[in-house]
């Protein structure tokens, strides 16, 4: 993620919740937090990929040292994108574990 923060509301996560399972409202707030998060993390991806592009066309022949940069970023946003925040693989791919 950038050096910005998105100013978002957090909604409290599972481990969060006190005793048992999260109400129906929590849990729904929590479902929409991640379907948020996993949104914005795809559309930085999506602009750092259009950069990429405009760098290499605009670069021509020069485009493996010149963005190389943008090839790096791009490549680990990719890995971590795929990863999720945990490392265990995308949240969003889970579905089970949203509502345990």
């Amino acid at each position: 993620m950038g050096s910005w923060e998105y100013p978002h509301k957090k909604t409290p996560q599972f481990t969060e919740v006190k005793g048992g399972k999260p109400e129906p409202e929590v849990r729904m707030s929590n479902k929409e937090y991640l379907i948020r998060e996993h949104w914005i993390q795809a559309m930085e991806v999506r602009l750092v990929k259009k950069q990429l592009i405009k760098c290499q066309k605009t670069e021509g022949v020069n485009a493996i040292v010149n963005c190389r940069r943008l090839a790096k970023l791009y490549l680990q946003m990719l890995k971590e994108f795929k990863e999720g925040p945990n490392g265990k693989g995308n949240i969003l791919m889970n579905q089970e574990s949203i509502f345990k």
